[in-house]
């Protein structure tokens, strides 16, 4: 290259001061000799700085174009004027389509980056698929920057450049920033040593400064590594949607330190989350996630087969080496390659997995394996069963077919009339079936189920007017049986049904480039015995613009379910009654279909596009399931299921990702579920010993409690009406019922008393956080229960529109909703607190007003869409917090009740400071509406529960997701334990710690490091 950098910048006073600084400072570096040997630069001489101002026109002139196209890097000075240079814009854009987004060096000097980098630089296309199936499209900042010279003053930033010019310096002498810094160091060490010879006390003096430089070296060190780490951990999140979950893992561990006793880099929360949601630790098996990544040796090709049980796979690479792997672990079981002693260029064209053998065809050869571990079979050469083959005539792999039982084996070239029937056990030719010679080659061979009926078949696919021929012999007599000429020009499929019918698919050719660019294709059912027609049935699809694909034909045959024709072609899926070709489902997708796998007896399938777009549903009731869609960000070649995994081919790469229903470690069932039953989570006890479910069908409803102590059931009792609240003491479960009783259900006796009966009528009620009161609210009258005093301690009448809306932690106020707005009433006194200003309750079912935990805060979600933080002991407004609560909103206070974290309508979580309002965190993660907050204060963890899932936050430190747990209920007593309780069971897995994460990565790689062609592509030895 002509240049070692090109620097990019606004034609700004600030930025061309800057800009001159760093053309200055890079020139001037000193080049430590042992850099020199191994980068072969003596220094920095040749940095392309443009001078001239922005024409009018903003294009690029040929010497700029060229000194780009010279230039190793990209130098770019980012400002809050730079996002309005189309000449800089323009100039990153052009540089990352010639070299690549990873050699440019972008250095912020003013404002953040979301509003001083160029579009180009910044921002990252993103797509995310939210709780109710939509797909939202946004874009993401990409960090991390290369230099941080933002200063209060210009002399700040000359010695900030002075000082980390090193970190620009470095990729471009191309080594890292580490060992440049280092052999700085090291030249400044000794001419300190030269100068302690000289002047001892100047000596003392420069000791002390040095040890001043190097800790501000040492703490500007840490950020950058934080600053990585927060990359890094982005980098695994996305490389898990991206279905690559080994990689994933390998870099969200270089986020992290290696040695949590003595950290050689800070613990970032956002690396544990993306370590955490990349192992699956807390995953039940109950949806399809990434599991692990193959990298293999060469790009793969599209033809990938499971065998028939799911256990093993094969895939097929452009060398023309065929693979075995294991499903469960993702290990090679073999390498298997062509013989190439008599031909140099040998390889395997094609093969087929049938029962537990592979069965591969080269150009000399058939090689018969076994699928489970490998091992050869049986090997059989061509010219065995024919003497007169001939290698050097070798133009295409044979047809062939194997018989569904997996006993006989047939074969023929294109040029032949000779069809070879082998016998799978041994390879052995049992018989040779002379087929009379045609004018068009053949181009199908297809067995019967027990290898007793061959059917040839015989097409010119360059003919509009030949139309195929299908003749079925007896293949152990040779006779013909039957012949059957088919409809259209092209045939696609031949199959073997019972009941001594033979289905035959082909499709029309002659219409191929007409202006409709719809091609008909016809399926029709024959009595193969007389060739006689039983049904036929035809559909008319449009072709893509390059080709007519038809990626599946499949007979389902399904003793509970009856028996169809899968048909997958270009976009569509159809699914026939194969008993008279009747339609039964057919699907349209966006996109070409790769792959297709169902389950023949319930009828549940997933398929996936080539744009990497899965669909869910049941073919046999139409039925699609939106909740389960994922997308992976690639296009696909190939897609295949194998039991309860699935294999997928992305375009011309050397990897596999492989999916599976993952089951995380180390989960323990405590109780399979009564499936006759609906199970809710309703309340726990403070401690977390207690979890209460509601225990439903249509005819009763009972009470359920688990005692995470005990790890039993301490509760199972039906109840006569709803339950609306429930508070826990040592001994037993205080119960608020809808018709204003209060049960109490004892646990030793195992009894249910009613300790309090109201005559009023029917009830809504609450209860307080710190479980003490139940609060009842009917029309004009409400009224406290105390469960310690075992008595109604407040009983008020109410005007007909007045309601408690809430109660506070501490019984202490009652929050009510009337004509002029929300008021409170302190419940000692039973005064009024009025409110300073009218807050109007969101006018929506649900929402929570939420209660600081030492102070007498409340959190109210407004009709006026903000978050109202009132102190309801004064009735004055706090703060303002812009909450978006239009349909749900919920919250919780942390942090001393410093901090409120919420959730409202766009499903996201957020914090806000208390006094100020402002946001303070904004997080990523989607989730369903929460109903529940819960605080563990030994673990210092909050964890937002939703219907199916609850993020756990690490609030040490600000806010940080660390884990998500689909369907959790809640911790035990010391949160040693997270019980989960999915449709089928209900159970239990270990609290992950980071050190136990750390397990769980060894036991899934095995050893496996991340590749150094990946250490650069993630700039982690940058």
């Amino acid at each position: 290259m002509k240049y070692d950098a090109f620097i990019s910048y606004r034609h700004a006073p600030t930025d061309i001061a800057v800009s001159e600084q760093i053309h200055k400072r890079l020139e001037n570096i000193r080049v430590p000799r042992s850099i020199r040997k191994s980068s072969g630069k003596k220094k920095i001489e040749r940095v392309f700085r443009d001078q001239e101002e922005l024409t009018v026109s903003s294009s690029l002139s040929e010497e700029i174009l060229t000194a780009l196209d010279e230039s190793e890097y990209l130098i770019v000075i980012c400002s809050p004027r730079t996002p309005e240079s189309e000449w800089v814009e323009n100039e990153v854009s052009y540089f990352i389509k010639t070299h690549g987004r990873e050699r440019i060096l972008p250095v912020i000097i003013e404002g953040e980056p979301k509003d001083s980098f160029p579009k180009p630089l910044l921002f990252e296309e993103r797509r995310e698929i939210d709780v109710r199936g939509e797909t939202y499209v946004y874009e993401t900042i990409a960090e991390p920057f290369a230099a941080d010279y933002r200063a209060p003053d210009e002399k700040t930033r000359k010695q900030i450049i002075k000082r980390d010019i090193l970190r620009l310096a470095a990729p471009i002498l191309g080594c890292r920033y580490d060992d440049l810094k280092q052999r700085h160091r090291e030249q400044r060490n000794r001419r300190i040593a030269l100068g302690v010879t000289a002047f001892a006390v100047l000596a003392v003096v420069f000791g002390i400064y040095n040890y001043i430089q190097n800790q501000k070296i040492l703490e500007n060190f840490r950020k950058q590594q934080k600053t990585q780490s927060l990359f890094l951990a982005d980098t695994s999140l996305r490389l898990l949607e991206s279905g690559d979950r080994t990689n994933a893992i390998l870099v969200a561990l270089e986020a992290l330190p290696k040695d949590l006793e003595n950290p050689e880099r800070p613990v970032v929360p956002q690396a544990e989350y993306a370590l955490s949601k990349a192992l699956h630790a807390y995953a039940l098996g109950l949806e399809m996630v990434p599991d692990y990544t193959i990298e293999h040796q060469d790009v793969v090709t599209d033809n990938v087969q499971a065998s028939p049980e799911g256990n093993t796979f094969c895939a097929l690479d452009q060398r023309g080496v065929l693979n075995l792997y294991d499903v469960t672990k993702g290990t090679i079981i073999r390498e298997i390659s062509a013989e190439q002693e008599e031909l140099a260029t040998n390889r395997i064209y094609d093969y087929v997995f049938t029962e537990d053998r592979v069965v591969a065809f080269s150009a000399v050869d058939i090689l018969c394996i076994d699928g489970t571990d490998g091992a050869t079979i049986w090997r059989k050469r061509y010219n065995e069963a024919d003497p007169t083959f001939n290698t050097a005539y070798y133009y295409s792999e044979p047809y062939f077919g194997v018989s569904e039982d997996g006993s006989t084996l047939a074969y023929s070239f294109a040029y032949s009339d000779m069809v070879y029937v082998l016998d799978m056990n041994d390879g052995q030719v049992i018989n040779t079936i002379r087929t009379d010679s045609m004018d068009v080659s053949m181009t199908d061979i297809v067995l019967s189920k027990d290898g007793s009926m061959i059917a040839v078949v015989n097409s010119d696919l360059t003919s509009e007017d030949t139309k195929p021929l299908v003749r079925v012999f007896d293949a152990v007599s040779d006779q013909l049986i039957s012949s059957i000429e088919l409809s259209y020009s092209y045939d696609f499929f031949v199959g073997f049904a019972p009941g001594d019918r033979l289905i035959c698919g082909s499709n029309d050719y002659s219409i191929w480039d007409g202006p409709s660019k719809q091609i008909t294709m016809e399926l029709a059912c024959f009595d193969w015995r007389d060739g006689s027609l039983l049904w036929h049935t035809e559909e008319r699809v449009t072709r893509s613009i390059l080709d007519f694909v038809i990626s599946q034909v499949q007979l389902i045959i399904s003793e509970e379910a009856g028996n169809h024709i899968l048909l997958v072609v270009e976009n569509r899926v159809f699914l026939f009654d194969l008993e008279n070709g009747e339609k039964v489902t057919e699907k349209i997708t966006s996109s070409e279909i790769v792959g297709l796998a169902m389950n023949k007896d319930s009828g549940l399938y997933v398929s996936m596009t080539d744009m990497g777009q899965t669909n869910w549903g049941n073919l046999y009731t139409g039925r699609d399931d939106q909740d389960v869609d994922f997308k992976i960000d690639a296009n696909i070649m190939s897609f295949v299921g194998a039991f309860n995994h699935i294999i997928i081919v992305p375009d011309y790469s050397k990897s596999m990702m492989v999916f599976s229903y993952y089951l995380a470690p180390e989960y323990e069932t405590m109780f399979e579920l009564n499936s006759e039953y609906s199970y809710m989570l309703f309340s726990k006890s403070p401690d977390n010993r207690y979890l209460l479910f509601e225990k439903f069908n249509s005819d009763a409803t009972s009470v359920w409690i688990y005692d995470t102590q005990s790890e039993e059931v301490v509760c199972d009792t039906q109840v006569r009406v709803s339950i609306e609240g429930a508070i826990f003491d040592e001994d037993g479960v205080f119960l608020a019922m809808y018709d204003g009783t209060v049960e109490y259900f004892d646990f030793a006796s195992d009894t249910m008393e009613t300790i309090y009966q109201d005559e009023g009528g029917y009830f809504t009620c609450r209860t307080n956080e710190d479980q003490t009161h139940f609060v009842f609210d009917a029309a004009s009258r409400v009224f406290l229960y105390s469960t310690e005093k075992r008595e109604v301690v407040l009983d008020l009448e109410t005007k007909i529109n007045e309601h408690v809306v809430a109660i506070s932690g501490d019984a202490k106020y009652l929050l009510m909703s009337g004509d002029e707005g929300l008021f409170a009433i302190n419940t000692e006194d039973h005064s009024h607190v009025e409110f300073e200003e009218r807050i109007e309750l969101s006018p929506v079912y649900n929402v929570q007003i939420s209660f600081a935990q030492n102070q007498q805060y409340a959190a109210i979600p407004a009709a006026d869409q903000y978050i109202h933080i009132v102190d309801l002991e004064s009735g004055k407004t706090i703060s303002l917090i812009v909450g978006m609560n239009n349909n749900i909103f919920s919250g919780y206070f942390i942090d001393a009740d410093q901090t409120f974290v919420f959730h409202s309508d766009d499903y996201r979580i957020r914090a806000a400071n208390v006094k100020s309002g402002e946001l303070v965190y904004t997080g990523n993660e989607l989730i369903n509406k929460i109903s529940q907050w819960e605080f563990n204060s030994d673990r210092n963890l909050l964890t937002a529960l939703s219907n199916i899932e609850a993020i756990v936050f690490s609030v040490e430190e600000g806010i940080y997701p660390v884990a998500i747990v689909p369907y959790f209920v809640g911790f035990d007593k010391d949160a040693k334990y997270v019980y989960c309780m999915d449709p089928f069971d209900f159970g239990r897995f270990p609290y992950r710690e980071l050190k136990d994460l750390y397990q769980m990565a060894e036991d899934v790689l095995g050893g496996k490091p991340l590749s150094e062609e990946n250490r650069i592509k993630y700039y982690i030895d940058n």
